[in-house]
């Protein structure tokens, strides 16, 4: 899609009946804005960008009938979202529920062995340190 709105393309695939078409084309993009986000603080200009785009494609994910979608896609679709929200959640101080966040997370890949572009030390040391801000020592 090079420059496209991703958002707007998956809502379009969602919208179509296009079900495996939205998942395909949101999964990849939003493991790369993962990687990105990896790079860049959340908070910063660049990371907001890159956060409003991720909210984008989750919000036009959230449109999918998940009885109509095979176990994998749910699974694919629930890790990322999970994760974005532990994103967000972190990049506004919301500690208390991206702690459970990173555990959904972290379970939805364990239990349906997913390639994921964020390592669960990754996860965890985001998650400790959610742990940190959260409840101080």
């Amino acid at each position: 899609l090079g420059d496209a709105d991703y958002g707007t393309a998956v809502f379009a695939f969602v919208c179509a009946g296009e079900y495996t078409h939205a998942v395909g084309t949101a999964v990849p993009r939003l493991h790369g804005l993962f990687s990105d986000l990896e790079t860049v603080d959340p908070a910063s200009p660049p990371g907001m960008a890159l956060r409003e785009e991720m909210r984008r494609i989750v919000d036009a994910l959230s449109f999918m009938p998940v009885p109509q979608m095979t176990v994998p896609e749910i699974s694919k679709v629930l890790a990322c979202a999970s994760h974005a929200g532990l994103i967000e959640a972190c990049a506004r101080g919301y500690h208390d529920i991206g702690l459970p966040l990173a555990q959904t997370t972290r379970n939805i890949i364990r239990a349906q062995n997913l390639e994921f572009p964020v390592s669960i030390g990754d996860m965890f040391l985001k998650e400790v340190r959610s742990r940190g801000r959260f409840r101080p020592a």
